[in-house]
C-alpha cells in the first residue's frame, strides 16, 4: 500500500522517497487512510476530518513546506476539500502559516 508510505514521506519531508513513490504509481491526490491503531486514538470528528485529507492537506497540517511544494510541483490538486469544506489553502490561512499560504497561491 503506497498511501501509508506517502503519508510518512510527506510528514518527514522525504522528497527523495516521494520521488520513488511517484515513480511506483503513488497518487498525490489520494485520500490518506489511518491504521486501525491510529484510528482508535482519535475522536470521531478528528478521525473523519483526517480520513478526508489529501497529502497536500497533511503537508499543511504538518507544516512541512518542502513536501507541500513537491506535491504541488507533481500535480497536487489545490481544490480538494476536506470534510469541513476546507482546501489546503484554507487550512494554511486558518493555521496562520504565511509561508505555506504564499507557496499554495503560486499553484492556484
Amino acid at each position: 500500500m503506497l498511501s501509508g508510505a506517502l503519508q510518512m514521506a510527506v510528514t518527514k519531508e522525504r522528497v527523495d522517497v516521494l520521488d520513488l513513490l511517484l515513480m511506483s504509481g503513488a497518487d498525490v491526490n489520494e485520500r490518506l487512510p489511518f491504521t486501525l491503531e491510529e484510528s482508535e486514538m482519535l475522536d470521531e470528528e478528528t478521525h473523519r476530518e483526517r480520513c478526508s485529507e489529501s497529502p497536500l492537506h497533511l503537508a499543511v497540517r504538518s507544516s512541512v513546506p518542502k513536501a507541500a511544494l513537491w506535491l504541488l510541483e507533481n500535480g497536487a490538486d489545490t481544490s480538494i476539500q476536506d470534510t469541513k469544506g476546507l482546501t489546503a489553502l484554507d487550512r494554511a490561512r486558518k493555521n496562520g502559516d504565511s509561508v505555506m499560504v504564499k507557496n499554495l497561491k503560486l499553484f492556484l
